[in-house]
């Protein structure tokens, strides 16, 4: 088989591994099913990478256990590390955190989680890789070519939707901010018409009235609007927000824990 086409059809079995993985894994945890991954889809390519990386680039030190598995950590932490901070840069979300975890560096990678990839490296070079590359060797050129375009051309459509939509979230997050500062602006602006509706002299209460219902109704229309912003494509947050639970905004926090509340609430329902 084509060398291009062997480490195509790798990143992608790789790729669909790493969804497996991470998919019991976070599934036990949360006693449900937990789609993970960026994608809708059942690919993590930062899986796929990280296994093409440590393949392609450690192969000189399979013999040597100790070497390979700290290189492993090394080079699948940058991968984390840089793929953490792409997409904390890109989206102004922060997709997971381990500050909590000993040995992080801002909470992008952790001494625990390097160790983990040291460990599925060695596995992965040792046992997965050779049955791999056996099963792929039997494939024939045009096969491979065939499944190798179809799952990339998938990739990449899931990417540029999800990556869509994840920035239509972070448009959302920024609306409903200006929207909370607009309601406590007009919440505020409301208590000082009240205020002065009840010392004012009686002739001039009816008046004054007309002020404190217009404000009243200024924020009853902006709730009205939040409340519309926040259940609009509810799905997509709902699948986002599920995949990555401890998901933060860089930005509009306050805005994401109410969108977090209302996916809650639908969860129950």
């Amino acid at each position: 088989m084509n060398i291009i086409y062997m480490y195509l059809f790798s990143f992608i079995i790789y790729s669909f591994l790493g969804w497996i993985c991470e998919t019991i894994y976070c599934s036990i945890i949360d006693r449900e099913y937990v789609n993970r991954g960026f994608l809708k889809g059942p690919f993590c390519p930062i899986y796929g990478s990280g296994a093409l990386i440590v393949i392609i680039l450690l192969a000189p030190f399979s013999d040597n256990i100790v070497i390979l598995f700290l290189s492993a950590m090394i080079f699948t932490s940058i991968l984390e590390y840089l793929t953490g901070f792409l997409l904390e840069t890109i989206f102004n979300l922060k997709w997971w955190d381990y500050s909590g975890y000993k040995f992080n560096i801002k909470g992008r990678v952790c001494l625990l989680n390097s160790v983990l990839f040291g460990l599925l490296s060695l596995i992965t070079i040792k046992v997965i890789n050779p049955i791999i590359i056996d099963l792929v060797s039997h494939i024939s050129l045009k096969v491979s070519m065939w499944i190798c375009d179809i799952s990339l051309l998938y990739l990449l459509t899931d990417g540029i939707t999800t990556t869509v939509k994840v920035l239509k979230l972070g448009g959302k997050l920024k609306e409903m901010s200006a929207l909370f500062d607009e309601i406590r602006e007009k919440t505020e602006s409301y208590k000082v018409v009240l205020q002065q509706n009840l010392s004012r002299f009686d002739g001039l209460i009816e008046q004054e009235s007309e002020k404190v219902i217009h404000a009243k109704e200024q924020i009853s229309k902006l709730k009205f609007k939040l409340e519309n912003l926040v259940l609009n494509n509810k799905a997509v947050n709902k699948r986002i927000i599920k995949a990555f639970p401890n998901i933060k905004s860089l930005k509009y926090q306050h805005s994401l824990d109410r969108l977090k509340e209302e996916i809650k609430k639908i969860k129950k329902k």
